[in-house]
């Protein structure tokens, strides 16, 4: 499982052919959970069952994200939080990630993904940008907010990103720091800049 893992966090598609074993041991995994009990509930609730069929789970969703989601007649168990970070550090094209956290159900969970999914288009070309737009027409999240700004201004695009933290509520969580660490981007580019942004730190 590691193995594959590796592979996977390298190039995913590099591992697409193990994704039929995968799937054959989730497949397993859930029968096996089924057989003993018989309950939905009770099959929730084996947390070593479950253990066994979130490694495998997240392991097929590094290989190929739609994997679950294309086989609807596949029992799973919901994504978590802290599921994601190997998940969406599998280098997959960055649309197929952001499409794959905005079909999560559960808001915090989906809040968690975009966040990370913002971290990473720091570090992006201007083709994160578009992405980046959409997080702020469709998200209300205070926190997912302040990074997507933070992205923004780590692309060179600070009006956008002052236009993000001009409509939060300065007591928001994270809106200093955020603030802050947009500073820190600009201290060496353009000093005039970099006031600008300090000036709207709230004291």
């Amino acid at each position: 499982m590691e193995c594959i893992k590796t592979i996977a966090r390298i190039n995913p598609a590099s591992a697409v052919e193990y994704k039929t074993l995968l799937n054959s041991n989730l497949e397993t995994l859930i029968e096996q959970g089924f057989g003993q009990n018989g309950n939905l509930l009770s099959f929730i609730e084996n947390s070593n069952l479950n253990s066994k069929i979130k490694q495998v789970q997240n392991t097929l969703l590094m290989v190929d994200l739609k994997s679950l989601s294309t086989n609807e007649n596949l029992f799973t168990l919901p994504i978590e939080s802290d599921d994601l970070g190997n998940i969406l550090d599998a280098p997959h094209e960055l649309h197929e990630r952001f499409e794959f956290v905005n079909n999560i159900h559960n808001e915090t969970v989906k809040s968690s993904g975009l966040i990370s999914l913002l971290k990473i288009c720091c570090y992006q070309s201007q083709e994160a940008i578009p992405f980046i737009q959409k997080v702020v027409d469709t998200c209300q999240n205070s926190g997912v907010l302040l990074h997507a700004a933070l992205a923004y201004a780590s692309l060179g695009q600070l009006e956008k990103a002052l236009e993000i933290v001009d409509d939060l509520n300065s007591s928001s969580n994270g809106y200093a720091k955020t603030l802050i660490n947009m500073a820190k981007i600009y201290t060496s580019k353009d000093v005039n800049l970099t006031l600008q942004i300090l000036e709207k730190i709230p004291f």
